[in-house]
């Protein structure tokens, strides 16, 4: 078995937040890796002021992208906010706030340590 095929298959994943909303994540479980553990532990611990030095919101996107194939967040309009971006223009994943790439990557690293991995719970 290569490591490029098993980091193809995709998990999708609720993520509850306080208001009662829930955001749909589609995830590739065998992409996150223990350094992609590492680094969202980082992005998320106290609050994210762990990330303040550097580019802090280009490390979260990327360790968001590095796991996260799509979700079902939109603009008011109802636009889809693309996790993908082409290098064009401003990154669309730039005005998305903080608090919500904080609770997907946290919400991820939950279900990662909760031994979701091979389980047939959505995996496609």
């Amino acid at each position: 078995m290569r490591i490029s095929d098993a980091k193809v298959a995709s998990k999708s994943l609720p993520v509850p937040f306080e208001d009662g909303q829930v955001l749909t994540v589609q995830y590739r479980p065998s992409s996150f890796t223990p350094e992609q553990l590492d680094a969202m532990a980082e992005a998320t611990k106290d609050g994210g002021g762990a990330l303040m030095a550097g580019k802090p919101g280009t490390r979260v996107i990327e360790q968001l992208r590095n796991v996260v194939t799509a979700w079902d967040l939109t603009e008011d309009d109802g636009t889809p906010i693309p996790i993908e971006w082409n290098g064009k223009g401003k990154d669309p994943l730039a005005k998305v706030p903080l608090s919500i790439m904080m609770e997907v990557m946290k919400a991820i690293g939950r279900d990662q340590s909760a031994g979701e991995v091979g389980k047939d719970s959505g995996a496609s």
